[in-house]
């Protein structure tokens, strides 16, 4: 089967390649909404995203796509981060997978997607909160953002990464001065295509890989 995607509709587009470029990471996206009455959950906005990546490593760069909500006004993470630049980028794990679910959803703007899903934040290092039970939080802050497409229907999120918080069932110590992440701990889910996620599976080396395995 040939499938001719120059002037393809967006969404044909969007069905093909979201099943074929699996698995995704999600980026759990925590943002201040800026409602100044309150400091409780009700504050921040949170929402996924699985066209995410690491883009570079010096200075330390992740970035993620985002597209246009409903009736193609700008989606809350964007309008937020372009007001209050900072944010606490989740990697979420299968056991999230409902909540992670649950906030894909897109809710009226003054709503939280963190109370909505009963989730509970802690403070950090940073300007945004992570979530209780992340294993992985990223502090951000963003650098700037790349039109896509016309009419920002996509947007790409280039965001300076200036905090990270490991839990410690994932954090392994390699060597003095060297860490390594577990990968079974941290246990990863991943977006497929259609409704559908999935964990990584048991991880593999090639044969002859130098160098400690997490234990």
């Amino acid at each position: 089967m040939l499938r001719d995607l120059d002037g393809a509709p967006g969404p044909e587009a969007y069905r093909l390649l979201t099943q074929v470029v699996v698995p995704r990471p999600i980026a759990w996206v925590l943002t201040d909404t800026g409602a100044v009455t309150t400091t409780g959950p009700e504050r921040w906005n949170l929402a996924p995203f699985s066209y995410f990546t690491a883009l570079a490593s010096d200075p330390p760069r992740v970035g993620f796509a985002v597209g246009a909500g409903r009736g193609g006004r700008a989606k809350d993470t964007l309008r937020n981060l372009r007001a209050r630049p900072v944010c606490t980028v989740l990697v979420p794990h299968r056991a999230q997978l409902e909540a992670v679910q649950r906030t894909s959803s897109e809710l009226p703007p003054d709503a939280s997607e963190v109370v909505d899903a009963g989730l509970d934040t802690v403070a950090w290092e940073w300007g945004t909160p992570r979530l209780e039970g992340a294993r992985v939080a990223l502090g951000c802050r963003l650098e700037r953002t790349v039109d896509l497409a016309p009419d920002e229907r996509h947007v790409l999120v280039v965001l300076r990464v200036h905090r990270a918080w490991l839990d410690d069932a994932v954090a392994v110590e390699d060597r003095p001065g060297s860490q390594l992440v577990d990968p079974v701990g941290l246990d990863p889910l991943a977006r497929l295509g259609t409704g559908w996620y999935a964990g990584i599976g048991a991880p593999v080396r090639p044969v002859g890989e130098a160098g400690s395995r997490p234990r």
